[in-house]
Order: C-alpha cells, then sequence, then structure tokens
C-alpha cells in the first residue's frame, strides 16, 4: 500500500530566543503562519529575505526550512487557533516590505 502522507514545508527562526515558527505579522491582523506546498518555494523566499537588506535574516537570526505532515500541521494549527497562508506550488510569494 502507498503512503499517502502529504508534506510540507515551514519557516523557522533560530535567534537568542530560541527556535520560533516565521509568520508575517501586520499591525491590523493576527500573525499568519507561511506554509509552502514546495520545498522549493520555501527555498526561494528563504533566500530572498536573506538578501533583503531590511530584513536581518542571517545576521542575528538563522531561518531554516522544516518538513512537516501537513494534516499534523492543519490539526495544531485550528487547535491553536493559529492562521497560516498555503503558498501553492510554483506561486511566487515576496517578502513585505518592512516600511
Amino acid at each position: 500500500m502507498k503512503d499517502e502522507t502529504e508534506y510540507c514545508y515551514l519557516l523557522t527562526i533560530r535567534n537568542s530566543d530560541g527556535t520560533h515558527i516565521y509568520s508575517l505579522r501586520d499591525k491590523n491582523k493576527e500573525p499568519e503562519i507561511l506554509l509552502f506546498e514546495c520545498e522549493d518555494d520555501a527555498k526561494r523566499y528563504k533566500m530572498m529575505m536573506e538578501q533583503d537588506d531590511e530584513y536581518v535574516v542571517g545576521e542575528t537570526m538563522e531561518m531554516e526550512i522544516t518538513e512537516v505532515e501537513y494534516d499534523s500541521f492543519l490539526e495544531i494549527a485550528k487547535t491553536r487557533g493559529r492562521k497560516y497562508i498555503l503558498v501553492k506550488n510554483d506561486e511566487l510569494f515576496i517578502p513585505p516590505t518592512t516600511s
């Protein structure tokens, strides 16, 4: 029987406070976790964050890509009341400006 487990990718941030799930933050909204269907898209987003001088990724914090079971993530997010954005395969999701 074929294993039907689907995986997705999220970004984690490691800094002096520990390891945290990366989420988009807007003053008028609750934080939203970015969840990528495709690892290459997660890598592209991470690379954009590292190359943009507005962000401190790579200086005071490290960003990593973590593979998680899709169904497990959904269950945990629902239980904890966390919102998320699912970035579909081959969608270009650009980091927001910090200004």
